[in-house]
């Protein structure tokens, strides 16, 4: 069976794609290396064809904004002002998950991780736009409208902590906390030049957190430098801060079976840039794995989505509703067969880092895409949304920790980003590495 993603999609966008069918696409996935091959800056090309202004645009990231008046504090974040993405419960603002419902609930306390902040010294600012459910990587958001990208205008600044990343890049916050399952947080930071972390899995706290794929998602931090988010990282994580001793001369293993993924070309050089300005010495390792992450992800992701309790999203985009009829064709036994596929990758990632400090990829195969029509309309871009996601999903497929950097421009202006993949609980290698890099 040839599998096409945009058949695929009409079909089920109608909620009516049989069994059979089902089994058919489910096997093919998981049977073929589906990272596409596809033009890797297709999305200027789609802005040539769509020069319509969009139908949805938003200037203001948040969504609410604290009327608390801050007071004299004292403690390791004080003087911080923090975005909080809208999934994040903030005592008295109301968390609409980036859905259409209008009557929702202010949460009468905050998250653990922003209690943890508050009891440190910093002030939330507000609580930002997200785009519906945390489904897309892109950043459009058709109820609620699209956000601007403050580092490169007529550009997405990513998702799903789309306004935590705004409202730091624009400086309305000094720092943010989002959420990572795909790569939420590492996805908007790439594409607004910040530092972005998607820790280890389980080592943040997600009480007070709506998440629809519990299994890969975690709360991150977002940060316009690296010692900014290691300073917040290490609050979250209950640890004494401290000044960052800048790593260099490390053992950077460089996936095999990744080698051969499209990539923008100033992408592709600002890693090997990156790496000799670490010292690095390259290392391949093998994780068969990892061509698969994005489509392995993305059935776990679209099952534990249609399975979720608590987020409803009343009037889902046609992106969010793909994702929900994708995710209720799903049978437990074939989520049973991908987790299996999930332990594999993770025993592979923990061998390969038996032999080097961290692994390096690009975040994004491609830098921020552009704002066209059908993005900003929630219609689901598949090829798109596989290039932007090519490699952030193999962290959460994993649950080891990683870290986006800045890794300067494109020509054309918009930011590039490295990422850094390590052991868990290994953070702190993750920043000291990053610190050499300049953020």
């Amino acid at each position: 069976m040839k599998l096409n993603p945009t058949s695929v999609a009409a079909r089920l966008m109608g909620a009516r794609a049989s069994r059979k069918l089902w089994d058919r696409v489910l096997t093919r996935m998981l049977a073929a290396d589906m990272l596409p091959r596809h033009s890797v800056d297709a999305d200027r090309l789609a802005a040539r064809r769509d020069r319509r202004t969009p139908a949805a645009s938003r200037l203001d990231p948040f969504t609410w904004r604290s009327t608390e008046v801050e007071g004299p504090v004292s403690g390791p974040l004080a003087g911080w002002t923090l975005a909080v993405k809208d999934s994040i419960a903030v005592r008295g603002a109301p968390r609409s998950d980036g859905t259409c419902t209008v009557a929702v609930r202010a949460a009468a306390d905050d998250a653990e991780v922003v209690a943890t902040c508050r009891a440190a010294g910093a002030h939330i600012v507000g609580v930002t736009t997200m785009t519906e459910l945390g489904v897309s990587g892109l950043g459009a958001n058709a109820h609620q409208g699209t956000l601007d990208n403050p580092a490169a205008r007529g550009y997405l600044p990513g998702g799903s902590s789309t306004g935590v990343a705004v409202a730091v890049a624009s400086r309305g916050a000094r720092a943010g906390l989002g959420s990572d399952a795909l790569g939420s947080v590492r996805l908007p930071a790439a594409f607004t030049g910040l530092v972005g972390l998607k820790p280890t899995h389980g080592a943040l706290s997600q009480v007070g957190y709506n998440t629809v794929a519990a299994s890969l998602d975690t709360v991150g931090p977002m940060a316009r430098t690296v010692g900014d988010c290691a300073r917040l990282w290490q609050v979250l994580s209950g640890q004494r801060p401290r000044k960052l001793t800048p790593r260099i001369g490390v053992q950077v293993g460089l996936i095999n079976e990744l080698r051969d993924v499209p990539v923008f070309g100033p992408q592709r050089v600002a890693l090997h840039l990156a790496l000799d300005s670490l010292r690095a010495t390259r290392v391949p390792v093998s994780l068969p794995q990892a061509r698969f992450a994005t489509t392995i992800a993305g059935i776990t992701g679209a099952y534990e989505l249609a399975n979720a309790k608590g987020a409803v999203a009343v009037a889902p985009t046609p992106e969010v509703a793909l994702a929900q009829a994708f995710g209720r064709a799903i049978r437990p036994a074939t989520y049973e067969q991908v987790q299996a596929r999930r332990a594999s990758m993770r025993s592979e990632a923990l061998e390969a880092l038996r032999h080097c400090d961290v692994i390096a990829m690009p975040t994004s195969a491609v830098p921020a895409p552009a704002r066209t029509r059908r993005a900003m309309e929630g219609w689901p871009e598949l090829s798109l949304q596989l290039a932007v996601g090519a490699f952030t999903p193999i962290a959460n497929c994993t649950g080891l920790p990683a870290l986006a950097v800045p890794a300067g421009q494109a020509p054309c202006g918009r930011p590039l980003s490295v990422m850094l993949m390590g052991r868990p609980g290994g953070e702190d290698e993750l920043f000291a590495i990053a610190a050499s890099l300049g953020g």
